[in-house]
């Protein structure tokens, strides 16, 4: 027997044996990953709305305070 196909056989038993202890809930794994996905929603959306927030601020330093418009002007 060559050095590579004890090689080979050693690393998949490792592989094996490793596989065998493990167990994965799948269905907990799925609810985790939709509660994640979730909250990337919510995320994006409050970035977004604070983008939204960010240039509704410039816009009205813009018309308010640089050009000098009044309240009630436009």
């Amino acid at each position: 027997m060559n050095v590579l196909s004890r090689y080979n056989r050693s690393i998949c038993s490792i592989v094996f044996c490793s596989c065998a202890a493990v167990t994965v809930d799948i269905g907990a794994l799925n609810d985790e990953t939709k509660a994640l996905e979730e909250l990337s929603r919510q995320l994006f959306l409050e970035s977004v709305d604070l983008h939204n927030e960010q240039v509704r601020h410039c816009i009205y330093n813009f018309l308010y305070i640089d050009v000098g418009l009044e309240e009630g002007e436009r």
